[in-house]
């Protein structure tokens, strides 16, 4: 075999190869999706009051049901503050986080300070204002540099006069990169109870927006036409039944919020009857209200792949 033919061997090898590499991620991605696929029943979550979440996973466990828990957001853990809270704790349980808290600043500008999951993380600022005329920011799309520092140093542990640096750092840095969202990070250790404090005494009303099952729930402060929020996790738990190729969810978090699901091979429909009469099964064998299960209004997806 002369240099030239085995040149052309070694193309036609590495041609091959790569075929192959190409074939098996797309018979991979096939399968995934295949795999995946599934036709769906959803009700939006609602909120059923007190209920006795560690009784209801426990007796779920003991009924055979699959329990996955805890969970949070769909199962991924956001950043989210869970130190020392007491007066939150006291209010919504011990395993409570904050989220992130917003302050709004006329009807179209925001700041959102995200919480870290460790104390040792720093926190994120982010402003947003929709109401601005250019693709990028200026200082001029920012609240005024005292109505931050004020917040900033309301919800976190420090002075006035590093709030104060805080802001004004920032909004020279803006100045100099004009950039697509403003953002900075905070080391200071946070303080939701400050931040809560401080919405309080500025707010005309307050409101609470309860969790539906998926452990998300929101304190609004109303203040004009301002709104600022807390918004907050509380574990939750996927409890599953399942009946041959069909799973029936109940999604309940510790705050008595509860969403449901079924899942089905694609194209596969159930009737109503029957799967109410699952549900309300499932309901009473794990402690919650059987009648709850007829408040629901599912909508069927046949699914798409």
């Amino acid at each position: 075999m002369n240099r030239s033919t085995k040149w052309l061997v070694g193309v036609v090898a590495v041609v091959l190869a790569l075929l192959l590499v190409v074939g098996a991620v797309y018979v991979g991605f096939g399968a995934l999706l295949v795999v995946s696929d599934h036709a769906t029943y959803y009700a939006p979550g609602q909120n059923l009051g007190d209920v006795d979440y560690d009784a209801v996973v426990g007796d779920a466990r003991a009924a055979g049901y699959r329990v996955e828990e805890p969970r949070y957001v769909n199962a991924r853990s956001p950043r989210a503050y869970d130190g020392d809270t007491p007066e939150l704790e006291a209010l919504y349980g011990d395993d409570v986080r904050v989220w992130y808290v917003t302050y709004q600043y006329g009807n179209l500008s925001t700041v959102e300070l995200t919480y870290p999951t460790a104390p040792d993380e720093p926190s994120r600022v982010v402003f947003s204002n929709w109401s601005r005329t250019g693709d990028r920011y200026t200082v001029a799309d920012l609240p005024p540099r005292e109505w931050v520092a004020t917040r900033l140093a309301a919800s976190f542990e420090m002075d006035e006069a590093t709030a104060a640096e805080h802001a004004a750092r920032f909004e020279m840095r803006v100045a100099e990169t004009n950039p697509d969202l403003p953002t900075f990070e905070v080391d200071a250790r946070p303080d939701p109870t400050g931040a809560r404090a401080f919405l309080r005494a500025e707010s005309e009303t307050t409101g609470f927006e309860p969790s539906v099952g998926e452990g998300t729930f929101r304190e609004t402060y109303v203040v004009g036409e301002n709104v600022g929020t807390v918004t907050y996790l509380v574990p939750n738990a996927a409890v599953t039944l399942r009946d041959g190729d069909v799973r029936y969810i109940a999604y309940v978090d510790q705050l008595g919020g509860v969403r449901l699901e079924i899942r089905l091979p694609p194209g596969e429909e159930i009737d109503e009857a029957n799967y109410r009469a699952t549900f309300r099964e499932l309901f009473e064998t794990v402690g919650l209200p059987p009648d709850a299960v007829d408040g629901y209004e599912f909508e069927y997806s046949p699914g798409n792949w």
